[in-house]
Formats: C-alpha cells, sequence, structure tokens
C-alpha cells in the first residue's frame, strides 16, 4: 500500500489580533500608574488589521501613563466604561509621524462618522491638537 504523510501547516496568524473588540462602539481602556494600580478608561476606537486607534487629548491622564508604561489592558465595553468582553494585553504608543496620525484619523472618521467631527469641531474651536494612540498586541 502506498505511504501517506501529512504535513500540518501552522494556521496562519488572524488578521485581526482583537477579535474581542469587533462589532463594539467602546473600547476600555486600562493603563498603570507609575505605582503599578490600574486605571480604566472608556474610549473610542477604530481597528485595523492587528492595529487599534484611538484619540485623546493631549493632557489626558491615560497618555501621561502610557507614556511611562506602554503596557496596557483592552476589552470592549459600555459607554461608561464597564467591560461587556473579555481583556488581552496589548502595548500602546503615541504616533507621531504625520502619516501615522492621518491613518488613525481616517480609521476614527469611518468608524464614528459625524460624532467624530463634532468632537473635532468642540477641540478646534478649544486649539486642541489631539493624540493618537496605537495600540498593538503585546
Amino acid at each position: 500500500p502506498p505511504c501517506r504523510v501529512w504535513i500540518t501547516m501552522p494556521a496562519p496568524m488572524s488578521a485581526n489580533a482583537f477579535p474581542h473588540l469587533h462589532g463594539h462602539a467602546y473600547m476600555a481602556l486600562t493603563t498603570y500608574r507609575k505605582s503599578g494600580a490600574p486605571v480604566s478608561t472608556p474610549v473610542w476606537f477604530a481597528q485595523v488589521d492587528n492595529r487599534v486607534y484611538m484619540i485623546t487629548e493631549p493632557t489626558a491622564g491615560k497618555l501621561k501613563r502610557l507614556r511611562n508604561n506602554p503596557k496596557v489592558d483592552v476589552a470592549p465595553s459600555s459607554v461608561r466604561g464597564k467591560p461587556v468582553g473579555p481583556s488581552a494585553p496589548a502595548l500602546a504608543r503615541e504616533l507621531t509621524v504625520e502619516a501615522e496620525r492621518q491613518a488613525a484619523d481616517a480609521a476614527l472618521s469611518k468608524k464614528y462618522g459625524i460624532q467624530k467631527t463634532l468632537f473635532q469641531l468642540l477641540w478646534k474651536v478649544q486649539r486642541i491638537t489631539p493624540a493618537f494612540i496605537e495600540i498593538s498586541p503585546a
């Protein structure tokens, strides 16, 4: 009889590193103080492949905390920040390259439309330049 050899290939890496966030409007972003104490905040987010983008004010505490410690946890949440699904560890960084900022801005605009436009108008009146954050798998 013929000899059969089966070769098993590993499954390709998912194009979506955070499938638990799919279909949700809010994400609970947990950042960590220097003491190690977690601080969870509900945020808007847009997912593009293996990256999640978010926008915040440049003086926000979450931005200060992630500059000190890029380790974060992300979970789908309610508008008030109550987790409604599993959490996943991730790494966050502030986007400083203009092309990256524009990509994040476009992704968030596509997802939130007029809501985001209204917030941007408010920030423009207040002369606030938003900070964009990229979150990737840990």
